[in-house]
C-alpha cells in the first residue's frame, strides 16, 4: 500500500504549470456541490461484487498495477516497468509486453504509454516516434511512424478510430500555450490533424488519470485534460473546440491558480506544495452517462484519499474514505462502465480487510483459500440502482 500511495505522489510531483490564456467555453451543463456530500460505506456504492483472480500463465506477472483496461474480452493490466499483461475476462494470463521488448524488428523498446484501440481490437504501445500494433495474443501486426524524439514525443493515446487518436505532447513547462492542449493524430496518414487547446487552467500531467477520453451511449465525448481544474469537457465535434460540460465544486477548499503562483518559485517547492497541502486536489474523474466516480486527495498520508460517487440524474453526491487508520476500506477504482466500478486487489489486502467483498465477507477465508498468494484479482463491484 506505500508503495501505491507513493506512485500517486509521484504523479502529483509532474502538475508543473499554470496557464493563464482565457477561452469561452460556455456554461458549464452540470455543477455539484462536492462540499455537501454524504459519507457513506462501501455498502452505499455497490451492492454486489464478483472476483476474477489473475492467474500467472507461466509469463511475465504484474509487479504492480499502474492501469487497468477493461475491453470487450480482456483485462488488460499495466505496471509500473511500463508492461502490459493481457487477460482473458476469465483471468487467464495471455501474454506479456515484456516478451516483446528489443530492438528488432517488432521489439519494443523505450515504450512510453499503450492504449488498446477498441475500433480494431489492436494493442498500441507508443515509444518515441513510433507505434507499435498487436493482436490481443501479441502477434506483431504493424509499425507506424509518430513524430517525436526521445525528450519530446506525443503519448497518452485516446482512440477515436482504428486511425485517429486523441495524444498529448510530453515537455510541459512554463507558460509554454502549445502544450496545454490536446492533439489529434492520423496514425494512418502519419499527420497531426489539429490541436485541441485546454488553456485557462493549471496545465501538467498530473494525478492518477490513466484515461481522457470517455464515450458516452449517445456518441458524446467527455474529456477530462491533465491538469486540476475541477472540469469534465465536452468535445463539439462539429467546431473541433472542448466545451465546459461538468464543475465539480469543492468550495474555498479548491486549488487555484494563485494557491499553486505562491509555491511557483521552483518545481520543487510547487511538488511539494500539491503533495501536501490540505486542499482537495482532483486526482481522477471517471464519467458514465449516469454517474461520475472522482478521486481526491487533501493530505499527505494513506488517509487523505477519497472517493465521490454522483449520481448524474439526481444530483446526489455521496463520499468515502479508502482508508480507516492502516486499514484499507474502500478499493480504489481502476475503471469504471455503465454498470460496474473495477479495481485491482492483492489477496492478502482481502484477507487483512474482507469487508472489501461485501455480503461475502463473512465466506472471505473460503473464497480466498483457492486463490494463489501473491495473486492480483479484478474486483468487479456493480454499482447499486
Amino acid at each position: 500500500m506505500k508503495f501505491f500511495i507513493a506512485c500517486c505522489f509521484a504523479a502529483v510531483l509532474l502538475v508543473a504549470s499554470s496557464c493563464r490564456h482565457t477561452v469561452d467555453r460556455g456554461a458549464n451543463d452540470e455543477v455539484y456541490d462536492m462540499t455537501t456530500s454524504e459519507k457513506g460505506e462501501l455498502a452505499d456504492f455497490f451492492s454486489e461484487v464478483e472476483l476474477v483472480p489473475l492467474v500467472y500463465g507461466g509469463n511475465d506477472y504484474p509487479k504492480q498495477v499502474n492501469r487497468l483496461v477493461v475491453a470487450d474480452s480482456l483485462y488488460i493490466v499495466g505496471d509500473n516497468g511500463w508492461t502490459q499483461h493481457l487477460f482473458t475476462k476469465m483471468g487467464k494470463q495471455l501474454g506479456s509486453t515484456s516478451e516483446k521488448f528489443g530492438k528488432g524488428p517488432g521489439e519494443i523498446d523505450h515504450p512510453v504509454d499503450f492504449s488498446w484501440n477498441p475500433y480494431n481490437d489492436r494493442l498500441q504501445v507508443l515509444m518515441p516516434g513510433k507505434m507499435m500494433i498487436y493482436d490481443s495474443n501479441l502477434n506483431f501486426i504493424e509499425s507506424r511512424p509518430m513524430p517525436g524524439t526521445k525528450r519530446n514525443y506525443l503519448y497518452s493515446v485516446s482512440d477515436l478510430s482504428p486511425n485517429l487518436h486523441i495524444m498529448m505532447e510530453s515537455g510541459y513547462g512554463g507558460d509554454d500555450m502549445d502544450k496545454c492542449r490536446f492533439i489529434v493524430f492520423d496514425s494512418g496518414e502519419t499527420e497531426k490533424k489539429r490541436d485541441l487547446p485546454y488553456g485557462d487552467c493549471i496545465a501538467g500531467p498530473g494525478g492518477m488519470q490513466k484515461r481522457y477520453l470517455y464515450t458516452m451511449p449517445d456518441g458524446e465525448l467527455l474529456i477530462i485534460p491533465p491538469s486540476v481544474t475541477y472540469r469534465i469537457f465536452s468535445l463539439d465535434t462539429a467546431v473541433n473546440e472542448l466545451r465546459n460540460k461538468i464543475l465539480f465544486d469543492f468550495g474555498s477548499n479548491s486549488v487555484t491558480r494563485e494557491d499553486v503562483e505562491a509555491h511557483a518559485s521552483s518545481p520543487l517547492d510547487m511538488s511539494r506544495y500539491m503533495m501536501t497541502t490540505e486542499k482537495e486536489v482532483l486526482l481522477s474523474a471517471m464519467p458514465t452517462s449516469r454517474r461520475i466516480v472522482v478521486t481526491t486527495k487533501d493530505g499527505d498520508s494513506m488517509q487523505s484519499f477519497h472517493t465521490y460517487l454522483i449520481n448524474r440524474e439526481t444530483g446526489s453526491v455521496i463520499s468515502a474514505d479508502l482508508f480507516k487508520g492502516p486499514r484499507r476500506i474502500f478499493p480504489m477504482i481502476h475503471e469504471v462502465d455503465e454498470d460496474y466500478a473495477y479495481a485491482v486487489m492483492l489477496k492478502e489486502e482481502l484477507e487483512e480487510s474482507p469487508e472489501l467483498l461485501l455480503d461475502m465477507a463473512e465466506k472471505a477465508e473460503s473464497i480466498l483459500d483457492s486463490i494463489e498468494d501473491e495473486s492480483l484479482i479484478v474486483m468487479k463491484y456493480r454499482f447499486k440502482p
